[in-house]
């Protein structure tokens, strides 16, 4: 009857003690304080490493976290919320204070502000320059043909990348019969070639676009009947600005030469036998 007693005794002091210690036992955020024999004082997180053998501690400062392990021997002393624990009781509320080290915290990152930077809009053509010269690009004494430098420009003068059409016409006066042409000596000025070239971007230099336009079958070179200046007429057609148009006269279709010309009238011939032509 006693020992029924005393178990029911123990049963009410359990219950007393169970909502007195409830705030104990579930808050897992609190820190306890613990007393040690060597007269140090600490006051911590109890961390999940906490077993039978140590009690594990764990300080946080900043974002990183320290561990301390202690002895349960050490241990002369707890207070949890201000409240005196008893070290019979330690070890079951610490295994309901334990709790893991929470995740660090990442700060997120700092807006980038993109900078808007302003696009520039794409440079227009306003106006093109050329410059035309005979020119001779390979192992023979001759000339070739002729060499254009074109230079597409914005509002600005500077030269800019373009994709296009580019159109050249060659000018020069020719020799005709004395009747289609009497007013002068039977000369006829009038289209002697023209070149069509697709241009790119990557072709513009510092210095422009160089065209390399070789004569066809009509060289002055070799037909007198052709006479030794001409102009030079440039078409740039622009996708989206447009076509652009440029001329230049007095360009030279046959270099002067007084032996070549004294020669050519001699015998119709302007160069000799030891000289390599392409038109031989």
């Amino acid at each position: 009857m006693r020992q029924v007693k005393l178990i029911k005794a123990s049963w009410w002091m359990g219950a007393i003690l169970l909502p007195a210690l409830s705030p104990l036992l579930h808050s897992q955020e609190r820190q306890l304080t613990v007393h040690l024999a060597s007269g140090r004082e600490f006051t911590a997180h109890v961390d999940t490493r906490t077993d039978d053998d140590k009690l594990w501690l764990r300080f946080s400062s900043g974002g990183g976290n320290l561990l301390r392990p202690i002895a349960w021997e050490r241990v002369v002393g707890a207070e949890l919320d201000g409240q005196k624990v008893k070290l019979a009781e330690l070890r079951g509320i610490c295994e309901n204070l334990k709790s893991r080290a929470p995740a660090p915290k990442l700060l997120p990152d700092a807006p980038v502000l993109a900078k808007a930077i302003p696009q520039s809009p794409a440079p227009i053509v306003t106006s093109i320059r050329i410059d035309s010269w005979l020119a001779n690009w390979d192992a023979d004494v001759e000339t070739d043909g002729i060499m254009v430098q074109l230079q597409p420009l914005d509002e600005n003068g500077q030269i800019v990348a373009v994709h296009g059409v580019v159109e050249v016409e060659l000018f020069a006066a020719q020799r005709r019969k004395y009747h289609e042409a009497p007013q002068s000596g039977g000369w006829m000025t009038e289209l002697m070639q023209r070149w069509t070239e697709r241009i790119e971007p990557v072709q513009l230099g510092t210095s422009g676009i160089l065209l390399r336009l070789p004569f066809a079958a009509l060289h002055p070179e070799f037909n007198r009947e052709v006479d030794g200046w001409g102009l030079v007429h440039v078409s740039l057609a622009v996708p989206g600005s447009g076509v652009f148009e440029q001329s230049q006269d007095g360009v030279r279709l046959r270099n002067w030469s007084p032996v070549r010309e004294s020669m050519y009238l001699q015998n119709g011939q302007r160069f000799f036998n030891t000289e390599r032509t392409g038109r031989h």
